[in-house]
């Protein structure tokens, strides 16, 4: 972040009141270096506590991931089975499953289905709207993707492409 340098703002834009700011800005310092002091205390008093627990607890947590890998590593591939099978039956075209749902006594899997963002293909777009409508609000529903793009097209990109400008106010204390 840059620091503030005063300049003289564009005709007609309100001007921020520096002093109101700056009596905010120290009283949030002040209420900022109280917290980090309370927290400081806090952290340093419960670090021998902390430091105390995860050693007792180290092979306890050891002990435990050693005996879930082979269950999990088994876990992974009875879900990727039951998946493929349920994706015999799902047809994305038509939209539909042969099997939406299967449970036993104590699991339950089943077919989530959902609808997606809407999209409109740039072919049939540039189809429906003739050369001559293709105005300013024509070109605000195009969007290019800049990763594909670059793909394409390579650096040349970055002297495309747009990089908007956003500005936020940051607080912080000073080292």
């Amino acid at each position: 972040m840059g620091r503030a340098v005063a300049t003289r703002p564009p005709f007609g834009m309100a001007k921020p009141n520096r002093t109101l700011i700056k009596e905010k800005l120290d009283a949030w310092a002040r209420a900022k270096a109280k917290a980090v002091k309370l927290e400081s205390a806090r952290d340093k008093a419960i670090a021998p506590i902390a430091a105390a627990y995860e050693k007792k607890c180290a092979s306890i947590h050891e002990e435990t991931n050693e005996q879930l890998r082979p269950i999990e590593e088994q876990l992974k591939n009875l879900e990727a089975a039951i998946a493929k099978e349920f994706a015999l039956g799902i047809d994305i075209g038509s939209r539909t499953c042969a099997l939406y749902q299967a449970a036993t006594e104590k699991a339950i899997a089943e077919v989530q289905t959902s609808e997606g963002n809407r999209e409109i293909p740039p072919e049939k777009f540039f189809e429906q709207v003739p050369a001559a409508r293709r105005d300013a609000k024509f070109w605000e529903c195009v969007k290019i993707q800049i990763g594909k793009a670059e793909k394409l097209l390579g650096s040349v990109v970055d002297a495309l492409a747009d990089k908007p400008w956003t500005a936020q106010v940051v607080i912080k204390l000073k080292d």
